[in-house]
């Protein structure tokens, strides 16, 4: 009989452990930077200015990583 007594208290200790809620916070998503539309008539004076400054052609290229695309 006390060895029935032992084993409902430990059941008991084990199923009142298993159903406590925790109060963790929910999962937070990570901060992504912002885009920045570019605006092409500064980009166009930027690279007027640089070719002003280099006194010579000035180029550019880009690349999207996640497509691959060049241009």
């Amino acid at each position: 009989m006390p060895n029935k007594l032992f084993l409902l208290l430990v059941m008991s200790f084990l199923f009142a452990a298993c159903t406590g809620r925790t109060t963790a916070a929910p999962p937070v998503a990570p901060q992504r930077p912002t885009q920045t539309v570019c605006n092409t008539e500064n980009l166009q004076r930027q690279m007027q200015e640089i070719a002003s400054i280099t006194k010579g052609p000035v180029g550019a290229a880009a690349l999207i990583l996640a497509t691959g695309e060049k241009a």
